[in-house]
C-alpha cells in the first residue's frame, strides 16, 4: 500500500531546463558556456552535498572564470528565479494530499533553497522535504533513497517517487521504491493510475 508521495523539484515542480538557463548565463557573463560548464561542474558534486559554501564557491568560480564574484552571485540568482510553478502539478499535490503524505526528495544547494523558499504556499503542503546539500548525499546515490526511508518510517515499495531524471528513478527502483520518470503531467497520472494512487 502507497503511503507516501514523493518528488523532485527541478523539472517536475517547477518548468525549468538549467542546462539552457547556465548556457544563457554564461554568455551574460561573458564566459566561453562549455568552460564555465566544465569549471562549475567541478564543484557541483560537493557544492549539492553541502560541503562547500555558498561564498567559497562564488570566491573560486570568480577566480577561475575571472569573472567579479558580486556580478557571479547576482547574475546567478536573477538567472535561477527564472523558472515557473507548474500549475497541473500544483493541483495534483493539493489532490494527493488529502490521502498521502508527500515529500521532497531534491538534488539542490543552499543558495537555490533559500530561492524556492519563496514558493513557500507550494511547500507547506508537503510532510518532509529532505535535500540534498543538508542530507551530505545526492541522488542517484542509494543512500540518499534509504536516508528518507528509514526518516519516513516506510518500506520502499509504500513509497512513489517522480523525478525527471532516469538514472534517479533507476536507482530507486533498485532497492524497491515506485519510481516514475517524469515526462509530462498526462503521463505521470497515467503512471499513477497504473499504481492505484488515489485522487
Amino acid at each position: 500500500m502507497i503511503k507516501v508521495i514523493m518528488f523532485d523539484i527541478g523539472g517536475v515542480l517547477f518548468d525549468e531546463n538549467l542546462s539552457v538557463q547556465y548556457e544563457n548565463f554564461a554568455k551574460k557573463i561573458n564566459v566561453d558556456p562549455e568552460l564555465f560548464t566544465k569549471t562549475k561542474n567541478k564543484y557541483s558534486g560537493i557544492f549539492k552535498t553541502g560541503h562547500i559554501s555558498v561564498d567559497k564557491l562564488m570566491k573560486k568560480l570568480s577566480k577561475e572564470l575571472n569573472v567579479n564574484k558580486d556580478e557571479l552571485f547576482s547574475k546567478h540568482i536573477e538567472m535561477y528565479r527564472r523558472k515557473t510553478l507548474h500549475k497541473d502539478m500544483f493541483s495534483l499535490v493539493i489532490k494527493l494530499k488529502q490521502n498521502y503524505k508527500l515529500a521532497i526528495l531534491s538534488n539542490t544547494n543552499k543558495l537555490h533553497t533559500k530561492i524556492n523558499n519563496e514558493y513557500q504556499d507550494l511547500f507547506d503542503h508537503f510532510d518532509r522535504i529532505f535535500l540534498s546539500w543538508e542530507m551530505k548525499v545526492a541522488k542517484p546515490d542509494v543512500r540518499a533513497y534509504r536516508y528518507v526511508l528509514k526518516k519516513l518510517k516506510i518500506k520502499p515499495n509504500e513509497c512513489v517517487f517522480i523525478d525527471d531524471k532516469e538514472e534517479n528513478i533507476t536507482s530507486a527502483n533498485s532497492i524497491g521504491i515506485n519510481g516514475i520518470v517524469f515526462k509530462d503531467y498526462n503521463l505521470l497520472v497515467k503512471e499513477l493510475e497504473k499504481l492505484n494512487v488515489k485522487f
